[in-house]
């Protein structure tokens, strides 16, 4: 019996129907069988309606369900690419740009040069206009795919995947077909208000109080050290790596971004008594500590710090490296250096003063704190405010991601100054992309730690979805290496 993945992630009771997905009063997936004047007064949206030419290659057969050709008309406005669409009753078209003189995405008129700011990511449309089209098949194996995007927008779609309503041989490439021309998209599919106000709620229940962080964190972090392990490198280092000359393995890369974060945060001192924020499983406490600082790393997780605390011990550096579980709003003592890797998203826009504060507080007189974070695009923070993503709601529950700008205001006003960055979304691209197929060549060992197909197509759509956003430009890491602006 094929399962429904949505009772797994508690978002239906078990007496629901997949098909509560649909809005209210709208047809069932099965309108097919309707007549055409049963979905006459469907609900349009101004830029929404099916090209003709679309509508009349779709009508080869029964009348499509008025969902379905709300999102056929926009997939057929698609710009850099196309896709090959196949209906659940056998139906093909070739929607978008399907020759190899695509249209780009138009650029926004009075955008900033990509240079305007140093380490500032172009747009996502000037991104898009730099890079080869794209052309992408998309087979939706049932009609209730089009009732979901148009109650629950991009979420919709990416629970349909999980659940495995649609397939593609190819999904990082139609994620990434889908970020280029995110306006359009979400402009034509907002979801429901119902479902939008649903999802804020959640959001907010997340919040990371100090319970919340620890539940948020638990709730990704302790899947499993050995679920990690199967495709993680070596060092077990869960961010962003530095590629810098293309050629290096997964792992040389990954020391590379360790090595540059501790040669900024001690600032090539040595014996350096360094605070790592968010230790993960200790492959920077563990390079630190051989290269003789002393290192105090705090963790939330259960898992990552018994990990950690073994490899330390393994190696003969515990003396030299102590983990502990403690909340970063505990910390108060001072340091000679700092380093946080990706666990800035986890704190929390309403937290973010207080976390500025901890490290303000627990940095020495000219010390160095050296933070790596993912960023987003600055024109999409205020919808991403709004509406919480398939990353927050499915993922990183409690997750926020800062803009370069808000990022850089927050530490201004506690007194730290942005020394030096370096940008690396093209580098953090790659290193998704070679955690994907790490991931799915070890699925047959994910299943038999017990995860269902359910998990894995999650975790897939996950990896995916983040290269997108890497490839478009609308997200970026950065390493900031921040200074105290009066000393």
């Amino acid at each position: 019996m094929t399962r429904n993945c949505a009772l797994d992630r508690g978002l239906l009771p078990s007496s629901s129907p997949a098909d509560a997905f649909a809005l209210p009063g709208a047809p069932h997936a099965d309108a097919l069988a309707l007549p055409a004047a049963a979905c006459a007064d469907a609900p349009a949206l101004p830029d929404a309606a099916p090209a003709p030419a679309v509508v009349a290659r779709a009508r080869s057969g029964s009348r499509l369900p008025w969902q379905a050709r709300r999102v056929i008309g926009l997939l057929d406005r698609v710009c850099g690419g196309s896709v090959e669409l196949t209906l659940p009753d056998g139906r093909r078209m070739t929607l978008g740009d399907a020759g190899p003189g695509a249209r780009l995405p138009s650029v926004s008129s009075g955008m900033q040069s990509p240079s305007a700011s140093p380490g500032m990511s172009p747009s996502p449309d000037r991104a898009s206009a730099a890079a080869p089209p794209l052309h992408v098949d998309l087979a939706v194996r049932d009609w209730r795919v089009f009732g979901r995007l148009v109650a629950e927008g991009d979420l919709g779609f990416a629970r349909a995947w999980v659940d495995g309503d649609w397939h593609t041989s190819d999904l990082p490439a139609l994620l990434e077909l889908v970020a280029r021309n995110r306006a359009a998209l979400e402009g034509g599919l907002p979801g429901g208000a119902v479902a939008r106000a649903g999802l804020r709620l959640l959001h907010a229940l997340r919040r990371n109080s100090r319970a919340g962080s620890r539940r948020n964190i638990r709730a990704h972090y302790d899947l499993g050290n050995d679920f990690y392990r199967l495709w993680l490198d070596a060092g077990m280092t869960y961010s962003g790596a530095w590629y810098r000359d293309g050629s290096e393995s997964l792992e040389a890369a990954q020391a590379a971004k360790l090595g540059r974060i501790l040669d900024q945060a001690s600032a090539g001192r040595s014996d350096c008594r360094l605070l790592e924020v968010g230790c993960g499983w200790g492959s920077f406490a563990e390079l630190a500590a051989r290269a003789g600082h002393r290192v105090h790393g705090v963790t939330l997780s259960p898992a990552q710090l018994a990990w950690g605390q073994e490899r330390l011990a393994h190696a003969g550096l515990a003396e030299r490296a102590t983990l502990e579980l403690r909340d970063y709003r505990d910390l108060a003592e001072r340091y000679d250096g700092i380093a946080s890797i990706e666990m800035f998203e986890a704190v929390g826009e309403r937290w973010w003063p207080i976390w500025f504060d901890t490290v303000a507080r627990c940095l020495a007189p000219g010390g160095r704190a050296a933070i790596q974070t993912i960023t987003l695009d600055e024109r999409l923070f205020a919808s991403y405010r709004r509406r919480p993503d398939f990353i927050q709601s499915d993922i990183f529950p409690g997750g926020m991601l800062p803009t370069r700008t808000r990022f850089i205001a927050e530490a201004a006003r506690v007194g730290l100054a942005v020394r030096n960055e370096l940008a690396l979304g093209a580098d953090y691209r790659r290193t998704l992309l070679e955690w994907r197929a790490r991931f799915l060549a070890r699925r047959a060992d994910v299943a038999a730690l017990g995860h269902d197909e359910c998990f894995v197509r999650r975790w897939d759509y996950y990896l995916s979805y983040c290269a997108a956003g890497f490839a478009d430009r609308s997200t970026d890491v950065v390493q900031f290496t921040l200074v105290n602006a009066n000393g």
